[in-house]
């Protein structure tokens, strides 16, 4: 849920996050609500039972999305594309 609204959120190892719309008629494209690449985002934070929050530190500020459900496969998932992106860069620590 994203503003009370159904949404679903597409997390791309290569694309980063887009929220599309989640209620859609059947043979229509959803529309993209945003999207953001995987360097944009400046922060995130859960509360470790359904609200997930990311700031990609624009003017749109903190986005809340309610995943209705725990959101630390989510989490765990973005961390290790971030990993694997570093990792990738050589960046290594």
């Amino acid at each position: 849920m994203y503003q009370g609204q159904p949404a679903q959120l597409v997390l791309h190892y290569e694309n980063g996050f887009t929220l599309q719309e989640g209620n859609i008629a059947p043979g229509r494209e959803p529309r993209t609500l945003w999207k953001f690449p995987f360097e944009r985002l400046r922060m995130s934070a859960d509360d470790g039972a359904r609200l997930l929050w990311l700031d990609f530190g624009g003017e749109e500020g903190e986005m809340e999305l309610d995943l209705e459900s725990c959101p630390k496969p989510l989490v765990f998932i973005l961390h290790n594309f971030l990993s694997a992106k570093i990792h990738r860069l050589g960046l290594l620590a």
